[in-house]
């Protein structure tokens, strides 16, 4: 089929005519195609781009003489060690891979690898999901900002990826330092990139891979929140369509990710009558098992579902269909901004405050495992990431703790009755008496006077 192919859209072949061991091929597209024949039978082929026919014999001229070389054993002409120097790095990797250039050859050209050409070889080989892109396209301009494009990823050393963090704490964009949460993130991206480098023997050793450089994301106790449901309610009323309202519900009440499994809930998941819904999750598609969960629909997130279905003029798929082409942080933006509307100062990390006070709750009420199903994570993610402390039981404890205070008057040794009826230095057992706040009002009548305000 694909001999069919090229052969229709061939535009020309230096080689010999019968099963050639290189052809280029011009495609529909107008683009050219290399393409070899390894041990006979195995054919193999790369896309060469936009090239003109010239260019094109070019290429097979050069891969004639690599071909010649490597059969006779010599080194290829000057011009073509000049046209391997300059190659593009895929093109090159290629042609070594398929036995054009020895080893020996490669070695002697003492090929650079740019910081720019790693990373988007890095990036081009791996499976990357939107919001994911936009964090190596961050990572990528901070490198770049650092580095330079150009920089040789072979002569980066461990006291440069140690400037580099250095650099994001304390610099960064404008002089204005990254978070440590972000720093470790960058860093460990820039990691994969030159662990990536590493695979494909560009460089011996990974200069991001010390463990002076802590890459895992620690939670910010500093940013933990947690939204009362009465709060997120009336932020709730002051948004102007009832799409955002169910975004909030889902979050707050559901703990769905924003937006990504908002835009994925479609009308046919919803069980109305066990009033369940399944949830897709691309961020957690990739561990098996866990590309979905069945998550319960409680009241606030059941009545604002049955209002927009019974308000749909026609079947739709999804259930979110207006926000489907913006962005979180759009979305992050309207709701900060009913937020002011009803009286709140917007919280950190808005969606990841609601969510993680979906588990808050739901930890306290079910047991711990079925909270994290229900969430869509592990109970060592939850510890670090989501569970938070609510002010009710500091409330809780101060009120407790003022009810009565325990009092240890007498401390006895022994372990006869008596003695620990006398009070006798033989007992260990302690007694405990209980006083009221009262009884202490006159030991306390000349203290300070505290004031609440």
């Amino acid at each position: 089929m694909r001999d069919a192919a090229f052969a229709a859209h061939r535009s020309f072949d230096l080689h010999h005519e019968e099963r050639p061991l290189a052809s280029v091929f011009r495609e529909k597209s107008g683009n050219y195609r290399l393409q070899v024949l390894l041990n006979g039978e195995d054919r193999r082929s790369h896309a060469l781009g936009k090239l003109n026919k010239k260019q094109a014999a070019t290429v097979l001229q050069r891969i004639d003489s690599l071909e010649l070389a490597v059969k006779s054993g010599t080194d290829p002409d000057v011009d073509t060690m000049t046209w391997l120097k300059k190659l593009d790095n895929e093109l090159f990797l290629k042609l070594t891979e398929w036995g054009y250039v020895p080893p020996t050859v490669s070695d002697r050209l003492n090929r650079i690898v740019t910081l720019k050409e790693a990373i988007a070889d890095c990036r081009k080989n791996a499976i990357h999901k939107p919001g994911t892109q936009l964090i190596w396209d961050q990572v990528e301009d901070r490198a770049f900002r650092h580095f330079g494009e150009t920089k040789a990823i072979q002569s980066m050393t461990l006291a440069d990826a140690k400037s580099f963090r250095t650099w994001l704490l304390t610099a960064g964009w404008d002089g204005d330092a990254y978070a440590d949460a972000t720093t470790r993130k960058t860093i460990g991206i820039m990691r994969q990139v030159f662990t990536h480098a590493k695979d494909r023997e560009w460089i011996e050793k990974n200069p991001f891979a010390d463990k002076s450089l802590p890459t895992n994301v620690r939670s910010n106790k500093a940013r933990k929140v947690y939204i009362e449901q009465q709060t997120v309610l009336a932020v709730m009323d002051e948004c102007q369509h009832d799409e955002l309202r169910l975004i909030v519900a889902l979050t707050r009440f559901a703990g769905l990710r924003c937006n990504s499994e908002h835009l994925r809930l479609r009308w046919v998941d919803i069980n109305w009558d066990l009033r369940r819904m399944l949830v897709t999750s691309p961020k957690t598609e990739h561990h098996e098992g866990k590309g979905t969960r069945m998550v319960p629909i409680v009241d606030e997130v059941f009545a604002l579902l049955e209002k927009m279905y019974d308000g749909l003029s026609e079947p739709t798929e999804f259930v979110i269909n207006r926000y489907r082409k913006v962005k979180a942080s759009y979305i992050w933006k309207l709701v900060n901004q009913a937020a002011t509307r009803a009286g709140f100062t917007p919280w950190p990390r808005l969606f990841n405050a609601m969510r993680s006070s979906r588990q808050t709750d739901w930890a306290e009420e079910f047991p711990r495992h079925v909270a994290c199903e229900w969430m869509g994570n592990s109970e060592d993610v939850a510890d670090e990431h989501y569970l938070t402390v609510k002010d009710k039981y500091f409330e809780r404890a101060v009120d407790s703790g003022s009810r009565a205070i325990r009092v240890q008057t007498t401390r006895t040794r022994g372990n006869s009755a008596s003695q620990a009826d006398s009070g006798s230095p033989g007992n260990y057992g302690a007694k405990l008496r209980v006083v009221n706040l009262s009884d202490l009002a006159g030991n306390v009548s000349n203290s300070p006077a505290r004031i609440r305000t």
